[in-house]
């Protein structure tokens, strides 16, 4: 897994917010007020926002929810 260099970490949040809302990531670039360009944020999917990284971002939560659960319930 790549990691992602501190500078582009809100346009991370944005190419992620834009997917994972189905917004798109136009709609993100053109409600940032220029923070982010959409080229930017294109660049960040096209990089770091792949079917493996997602697929272990799932599992990392599904097994955090399942160790934060209460054993009683």
């Amino acid at each position: 897994m790549r990691a992602l260099p501190e500078e582009q970490i809100g346009s991370d949040r944005g190419a992620q917010f834009g997917l994972g809302t189905n917004m798109g990531i136009k709609a993100i670039a053109d409600a940032s007020g220029h923070a982010e360009t959409e080229r930017e944020l294109r660049h960040v999917r096209r990089t770091y926002i792949t079917k493996d990284n997602l697929r272990q971002a799932i599992v990392n939560v599904v097994n955090a929810t399942f160790e934060a659960r209460n054993p009683e319930w």
